[in-house]
């Protein structure tokens, strides 16, 4: 270290440039709600138009399960077969090489055999980035296909262009077509099918490049152009009939501009709506993006918003970045208050505002070198990485306490400033680098964490591992070099003489007199502008440098007068509670010494507690991770399957209205039915999903507690809507909290079991929103096909079944251009043809038109009801009943429900509480480990067996006060508070550390154990504290709470802080206590 001491410029100059990176990579960090997470999960959809459920499971999902169900690395595949929808949710080990399994799948999907009219499985994979930033919606009294145009030729144009933003999709308001409705009668009566018509739209809308022609010095390009532009071109269109004569389409069909029809409608406050969701590349800035967004939707005289249609409003439903702006700047706040409280400690223990100032300076340029190997590394700035950084500024200062305490000793001892700092950094290099490195190895088990929970925290921990390291290097190369230098600011200024500031113009007579001839006057028609020019800045520069200097002086003159009040306010602050410390200090030696010489009675008092506290631990409730509440609530129900889209809209409409005379509620959004790429269970046009936007509000999570009470009583009241459900959004993709999987392969013995089980779960009063995969399907027309008489009349069933779908469901023959936009041409039969079941019945399917065959005549047709959805586990036909538990714990409905289904059989629990049993299963292993780790480095560090495990005595004494406290504060055990034991495994170990060097020392000195013991307690009780209480302390705003996002870090701050101080007490009196047990005066330090 002497070299840092002897060369302090270039120490400074290596500290400047480590600080300018750290600044630089800063303002590179990509900025994130959460850590970039890869679930290893792939999603095969096939989309089966017009067909059932069960269909879908036996033509799709079987065939494409058993095709992939041995693929390496799955561990569990799960399939749902809904009406025209086939999803296969196919789950990997957290090891696997999910790109090879990518590929691997798709080569097996490759050689499986659908039905021709089946399109290809699609391969999807869940990214949660991909989640759209922002959601608004635009709603409005003027027309909805006018609405929806602007957003697609408009917004979407306009917001795609933005840099960054990688998609915008819409949803709702309504897209024109044209209705080309025929009669049946009229077919039958021209022999024309509705086949010819498709076709003949088709052929004769078209548009073609035919080459180029050159005519002399010029070349043409030859297009014909024949596309329908208007619907009176699309009247004259002339049919062939089979005799060949020709007849305008006109007399087939009515041709009418109309609507497409709806399967989804979006609403906001009960007024019709476009909703816009927007989604960013994955490499951009959350952030960035969003401001530009912003300014886009907002700012400027061309901004998008003040172009809206006449009546029109635009809304923010979600933005991301606004919540991860506020949840990044409370983690900031928190920090320095952190900080602050950290340094205010050591100035209380220290009562020295230099040596205060000079750890106080540890804590910042700590923090900013770190953000270089986090830039490097490719961690962004997240609730985690933030949350990291803030959980190590409390012991960002602990080596820099430690190096500063051994510096002031040698001073102490009457070495020089400079030797002092060089030889007490360097005595303790060792051992400070040993203390940080048992700290940085408990967070490597956490990489052999499974699950979600290894990846969510991996970025906290690379944070604290960095900043850590940080620490060290400024504490073995930085704070010497402080201590070293002596630096005082001269009292005065030295103004400049009269005789220096025009010391140029003697330069220029000298230089005048010695040319000579024309260049002596040539220079003097040069210089004179030149030294005119120079003395008007030399005026102007001394005028202000005069301004600056009296303003300095006035500062000064006040600072001089208020820093000494502020300085004696502060150091007899400081006098005063270490007057109470040095108190305590006496009464811990006067009492440590009687009880040492009873080792027994205090480890065994310390053994009581612990089985106390255990106790507390057993009622602790549990969940995976905590919620963070964000604003918002998520509310589903459900009327009658079967009903229409628009009854489902006028029906929620009154409770739209409900909802939004609360005086919680800012908002109502609401989803009314369902489109193909929703992938909730039993949607459709009965459905409907609120969210429900909150006003800010101080406490959120109170606040949603008694919105959602309130809202439940109300729909109570609404018979007409059931399986309703209560949700918020989640940062995670995580099951619902509770699922119990039966098992049977027959599908009405499954759907009695599902009615039975749903009975008994809701009989135990524990859960909430009880819900069945298997519920009530949509009522059908099931055309069964004779295949005796379609042969017998030379039809194949496929050819009937096309025309029955071409006429009732219609087909898109093809779209033209209009000035607005494209439209979509679709040919069927006129909806009075189309009514009711007896004119299915009567439908002509012979695809030559004569002799007419009614459908009724090949087959038979009988209403039914069938499933909405079929689901399939690890390849066995199964139903899941979800549900909410009443409260946060995880454990204990698991246990009731094991009592409960004792007697039935083919059942399994899943959801969140067999990952929470997963995750605690492997936290555990991760804590033993980590204990592991720390017994290797110290073994190797003090050469001994038997004194570590002395040290490891501190985490069962920190586990005391993480029961206890988790208990008194309501905090149920999650993934969180297995991180922070994890932590105090590596934290807590450093008192002890201190504890049994310094003793060791002591008895190599020459002392009995027992003085050793007894000396060394008292001796290192300060310092001791002063680790502490800047941990703890630093922690402190943490553990508190408040702001968004806060929900993830304060159970972790909690656990750190009550295990910390815990454990720190016991230490006092139980380490000096264990270690009197284990040794004796024979024993060799």
């Amino acid at each position: 270290m002497r070299w840092v001491v002897d060369r302090p410029v270039a120490t400074w100059m290596i500290t400047i440039a480590l600080f300018v990176f750290g600044i630089v990579s800063y303002h590179r960090l990509p900025i994130n709600l959460m850590p970039s997470l890869s679930y290893p999960t792939i999603t095969v959809r096939t989309e089966a138009e017009g067909y059932a459920p069960e269909e879908v499971e036996e033509q799709i999902s079987r065939k494409l399960e058993e095709a992939v169900a041995t693929t390496q690395g799955l561990s569990h595949i799960e399939s749902r077969s809904r009406a025209g929808m086939s999803e296969i949710l196919l789950s990997f080990r957290w090891d696997s090489n999910l790109d090879q399994s990518i590929q691997d799948v798709r080569e097996r999907m490759q050689r499986v055999f659908l039905p021709e009219e089946i399109n290809r499985p699609l391969l999807l994979r869940y990214d949660p980035s991909a989640d759209p930033i922002v959601r608004l919606a635009i709603a409005g009294t003027g027309s909805n296909t006018q609405l929806r145009n602007f957003c697609e030729n408009i917004i979407k144009q306009e917001l795609e262009a933005i840099d960054g933003i990688a998609a915008v999709q819409i949803r709702g308001g309504t897209e024109r077509e044209i209705h080309i409705s025929v009669r049946e009668d009229w077919l039958i009566a021209k022999g024309i099918t509705i086949d010819t018509i498709s076709q003949t739209l088709s052929s004769e809308n078209i548009n073609m490049p035919a080459g180029s022609i050159l005519e002399g010095d010029r070349e043409y390009l030859v297009r014909t152009l024949n596309a329908f532009s208007t619907i009176e071109e699309l009247e004259a269109l002339t049919i062939t009939k089979p005799d060949g004569t020709r007849i305008p389409l006109s007399e087939l069909a009515e041709i009418q501009y109309g609507n497409k029809e709806r399967s989804v409608l979006s609403r906001l406050n009960a007024q019709e709506a476009v909703e816009l969701e927007i989604y960013k590349t994955a490499d951009s800035n959350i952030v960035q993006v969003t401001d530009l967004l912003r300014q886009e939707l907002f700012s400027g005289e061309d901004a998008l918003n003040d172009r809206l249609p006449e009546g029109s409003e635009l809304s923010v439903l979600e933005d991301q970045a606004s919540f991860v702006e506020a949840s990044i700047e409370n983690l900031k706040n928190t920090a320095l208050i952190g900080a602050i409280c950290a340094i205010s400690i050591l100035f209380i223990f220290l009562r020295n505002f230099r040596s205060t100032a000079v750890i106080g300076a540890a804590i910042p340029l700590s923090i900013v070198v770190t953000f270089a190997p986090m830039y490097i590394s490719g961690v962004s700035l997240n609730l985690m990485s933030l949350g990291g950084l803030a959980l190590g500024i409390g012991m960002l200062v602990d080596n820099a306490v430690v190096v500063l305490e051994n510096i002031q000793v040698r001073l102490d001892k009457g070495e020089s400033q400079k030797d002092a700092a060089a030889n007490g950094s360097a005595e303790v290099a060792m051992a400070v680098s040993a203390s940080t490195l048992t700290t940085i190895s408990v967070f490597l088990p956490i990489s052999f964490v499974d699950g979600i929970a290894g990846q969510i925290f991996t970025d906290l921990s690379l944070a604290v591992v960095f900043s850590l390291i940080a620490s060290l290097i400024v504490a073995l190369f930085f704070v010497p070099m402080l201590a070293a230098s002596s630096v005082s600011l001269p009292n005065t200024i030295q103004k400049p003489t009269l005789k220096g500031r025009f010391t140029s113009w003697g330069e220029c007579k000298e230089r005048f007199q010695s040319q000579k001839g024309p260049k002596r006057w040539l220079g003097l028609a040069w210089n004179i502008p030149y030294l005119l020019f120079f003395l008007f800045f030399e005026l102007i520069s001394t005028l202000f440098v005069g301004i600056f200097v009296y303003s300095a002086k006035i500062l000064y003159a006040i600072l001089s007068r208020i820093i000494p009040v502020i300085s004696v306010l502060l150091m007899n602050t400081a006098n005063t509670i270490y007057s109470i410390y040095t108190r305590f200090e006496e009464s811990y030696k006067n009492s440590l010494s009687p009880l040492i010489t009873r080792p027994g009675l205090i480890l065994g008092s310390a053994m009581i507690l612990l089985i106390i506290s255990l106790q507390f631990g057993t009622k602790l409730s549990q969940t995976l991770i905590p919620d963070i509440h964000q604003g918002r609530i998520f509310v589903d129900a459900e009327l009658p399957i079967g009903t229409p889209l628009g009854k489902t809209a006028s029906m929620s409409k009154k409770l739209e209205e409900l909802f939004s005379q609360d005086p919680d509620v800012d908002y109502v959004h609401a989803i009314i039915g369902a489109d193909a790429a929703d992938d909730r269970s039993g949607v459709g046009e009965h459905s409907v999903r609120y969210l429900i936007g909150l006003r800010p509000s101080s406490n959120a999570k109170e606040q949603e507690g008694i919105l959602n009470a309130r809202l439940r009583s109300l729909l109570s009241e609404q018979q007409d809507f059931s399986n309703i459900q209560f949700s918020r959004p989640s940062l995670f993709q995580f099951q619902t909290p509770f699922e119990l999987i039966i098992f049977e392969d027959n599908l009405q013995e499954l759907i009695s079991l599902s009615d039975g089980a749903k009975r008994k779960l809701d009989e135990l009063n524990i859960f909430t929103d009880l819900q069945s995969s298997l519920s009530e399907g949509y009522p059908e027309l099931q055309i069964e096909y004779n295949r005796e008489k379609l042969k017998s009349l030379g039809l194949r069933s496929a050819q009937v079944a096309q025309t029955v779908r071409k006429k009732i469901q219609g087909e898109k023959a093809t779209s033209i251009s209009t000035i607005e936009d494209r439209v979509d041409l679709v040919v069927r039969l006129k909806e009075d043809d189309r009514r009711s079941s007896r004119q299915l019945a009567q439908l002509n399917v012979n695809p030559n038109v004569f002799p007419e065959i009614p459908l009724s005549t090949v087959s038979t047709i009988t209403e039914k009801k069938g499933p909405s959805e079929i689901r399939r586990i690890d390849q066995k036909r199964s139903v899941v009943i979800s549900a909410n538990i009443k409260g946060f714990d995880l454990i204990g409905p698991t246990k009731a429900i094991e009592k409960s289904f004792s007697q039935w059989d083919n059942w399994e629990i899943s959801g969140q509480s067999q990952e929470m049993t997963k995750s605690s299963q492997s936290m555990i292993f991760a804590i033993a480990l980590a204990i592991f780790l720390v017994y290797v480095i110290m073994a190797s560090t003090f050469e001994h067996i038997v004194h570590p495990l002395v040290i490891l005595f501190t985490v069962p004494l920190a586990i005391i006060g993480v029961l206890v406290s988790l208990w008194i504060f309501s905090v149920p055990l999650s993934i969180v508070v297995f991180i922070g034991l994890i932590v105090l495994a590596g934290v807590v170990v450093n008192n002890a550390i201190v504890l049994v060097d310094t003793i060791n020392r002591k008895r190599s000195q020459g002392e009995s154990v027992q003085e050793a013991t007894l000396n060394s307690s008292s001796l290192r009780l300060r310092p001791i504290l002063i680790t502490t209480l800047t941990t703890a302390l630093g922690l402190l705003p943490l553990a508190f709470g408040f702001g968004e996002g806060a929900e993830i870090q304060q159970p972790l701050a909690l656990t750190i802080i009550a295990g910390l101080l815990s454990s720190t007490a016991l230490t006092l009196l139980v380490i000096p206590s264990v270690y009197l047990l284990f040794t004796t005066d024979r024993q060799q330090s």
